[in-house]
């Protein structure tokens, strides 16, 4: 039977349950993370190492818990909302696809399947990896579907059917393993779905069964791109990575039963993995610092060493100019070495780097001002529909390297020019100088030049890059 507006079923009354606890359970982890409590200064909201990180994944949670409370009133007063909502995520949808065309046809090209460019939309939360995109196109998906099948109109629907072969190219252009098979489940289930609740059943199959083979047409040039091919070798490899990465996870835990319960704190993962992880370097770290300088408050970001981190900045540049950069430096160690990369780049990859550097000698621990000269002669000018966005990639304070490296299963060796030392590359970029490799090489164990921007560090006596 049918509650009453303002009543509620058994069922309903469990669900409640179990998402108050939900919630209440993220409020605790919520809380452990921001402790101890701290009076936020200049840098509680602009890195991973602050209490306050706590905020920033918490607000996640708050969205969810209102979406819920709003869907609950509907229901309570028996107003049926879904047709709108999944006419939402299909405008949510179709704004992200077009994003995504753009991307692509801005940086690789629309066509160019065999270039290792993952696109990341307007998802900003993916400069740190994660599948924030491929998860929304999966859980988008199936509401476009069912609204488009459904419908009359034949603009309408014509319109609804593009949107899925381009969505179906958008997935696929994230060159995401897990995203593909989300999306394959979730079309499955939409479409079985649609079968089931049509009063034409074998009419509306064989429109169902062309959809899918035209969703497959679309998806097949990109499925066997020697780009996806390498992604699908280094399947096996990437699992056991990840998982030793999950194990490593664990063993940073504090003991006890509040953490096995609620955890560590939400956002406190990134500090606790710098100071009790051995399994990867440690990144660098950076921090805005308040000194007095002539009588004054001196603001400026200090750069410690460290696996690279980027802080970039969009930055307005015409090709076929130069620039001049003026900046101040004060190095904690001589001979050091400042290279500010300026790219095109939308989030993840770069395209027509410019990469002025500058070597700041023997002098250290003093203020001087330095200048670099930017010349963006090299960069090509493009139309404006897809013209590029230019970003300060990152300033780096460390030395070019160029050598022979060799990639395979157990083996990611650097030998430098002129040298005998060998090395071990390691750090996140390592694994797309592995997918590289695996591309160009022509024979197992062939020895490929290389120039990398990486920093040597010493550690249990092995030499790391």
């Amino acid at each position: 039977s049918r509650s009453q507006p303002g009543q509620r079923s058994a069922p309903d009354l469990a669900i409640t349950v179990v998402a108050t606890l939900l919630m209440l359970s993220f409020a605790i982890a919520t809380l452990r993370g921001l402790m101890p409590f701290a009076v936020p200064d200049i840098n509680a909201f602009n890195n991973y190492f602050s209490n306050y990180n706590a905020l920033r994944i918490a607000k996640g949670g708050l969205w969810a818990l209102l979406i819920w409370r709003l869907s609950k009133r509907f229901l309570l007063a028996q107003i049926d909302v879904r047709r709108q909502f999944a006419w939402g995520m299909t405008a949510g949808l179709a704004l992200t696809v077009l994003w995504i065309v753009w991307e692509r046809a801005a940086f690789p090209g629309l066509w160019a399947f065999n270039d290792a460019y993952r696109v990341t939309g307007p998802f900003s939360a993916t400069h740190t990896g994660g599948a924030y995109i491929d998860c929304f196109l999966a859980a988008a998906i199936p509401f476009t579907i069912a609204l488009t099948l459904e419908q009359r109109r034949w603009v309408v629907k014509i319109a609804g059917l593009a949107l899925i072969l381009a969505s179906t190219y958008a997935l696929m252009v994230t060159y995401s393993r897990g995203g593909y098979l989300a999306f394959a489940v979730a079309v499955g289930v939409a479409l079985l779905a649609v079968a089931l609740k049509s009063a034409r059943k074998l009419q509306h199959s064989l429109v169902l069964v062309g959809l899918a083979l035209a969703m497959a047409l679309v998806a097949l040039p990109v499925f066997r791109s020697d780009f996806m091919q390498s992604r699908l070798a280094s399947a096996g490899a990437d699992f056991d990575f990840r998982s030793a990465h999950w194990a490593d996870a664990l063993a940073i835990r504090d003991p006890g039963v509040m953490t096995s319960v609620f955890g560590m704190g939400i956002g406190r993962f990134p500090e606790t993995k710098y100071w009790r992880s051995s399994l990867h370097p440690k990144v660098a770290t950076y921090r805005l610092v308040i000194e007095k300088k002539n009588g004054r408050d001196n603001t400026f970001l200090r750069l410690d060493a460290g696996e690279s981190i980027g802080v970039e900045q969009f930055v307005a540049i015409e090709p076929g100019q130069k620039y001049w950069l003026k900046f101040d430096v004060r190095p904690s160690h001589a001979n050091t070495k400042v290279t500010v990369p300026i790219c095109e780049k939308w989030l993840l990859t770069s395209y027509q780097c410019v990469t002025p550097s500058i070597d700041l000698g023997l002098q250290k621990a003093a203020w001087r001002s330095v200048e670099l000269l930017v010349d963006t002669r090299e960069v090509a000018p493009r139309p404006w529909a897809v013209r590029r966005a230019g970003r300060f990639d990152e300033m780096r304070f460390e030395p070019t390297h160029r050598g022979v490296y060799l990639g395979g299963d157990q083996l990611n060796s650097f030998v430098p020019c002129g040298g005998k030392e060998m090395y071990w590359v390691v750090g996140k970029a390592s694994f797309g100088l592995q997918s590289t490799y695996r591309t160009l090489a022509r024979r197992p164990f062939q020895p490929i030049y290389v120039e990398l921007l990486a920093a040597v560090a010493a550690r249990n006596n092995q030499a790391l890059m």
